[in-house]
């Protein structure tokens, strides 16, 4: 594993323009700061893309479908424009501890090489 991986989270979004802002804060807050966040937002028609817009971080990487699609759409199109060595998942109604990527990380590298996937509660 490289020794500073580029973690990429993948946040969809439709008309939470309320939730959201929290869900940024906590994904830009990590104390593992070499990510990205990647919002896909699903056709949304209320400020959600001002919100997005109003997080000055070069970090984000916004896209907007024209068509409300189904989540697994959105997260389907979200890996694909990811250039992380590794995908995070995050709800728009939820929030991450700041040592949630650094943690589970750090149990990546301890992990045997056929492991693929860590989670949390």
């Amino acid at each position: 594993m490289r020794n500073n991986p580029l973690v990429s989270v993948i946040i969809n979004t439709r008309n939470r323009e309320r939730l959201l802002p929290r869900a940024i804060r906590s994904v830009l807050a990590q104390t593992y700061r070499n990510i990205e966040l990647v919002i896909i937002d699903a056709a949304s028609d209320d400020n959600t893309s001002e919100i997005v817009k109003s997080f000055l971080d070069k970090r984000i990487i916004y896209f907007r479908q024209e068509f409300n699609i189904s989540t697994a759409e959105s997260y389907n199109f979200g890996m694909i424009l990811a250039k992380g060595d590794y995908l995070a998942y995050l709800d728009d109604d939820d929030e991450y501890f700041p040592e949630k990527i650094e943690k589970q990380l750090l149990l990546f590298q301890s992990a045997p090489n056929d492991v693929g996937l860590v989670y949390c509660w």
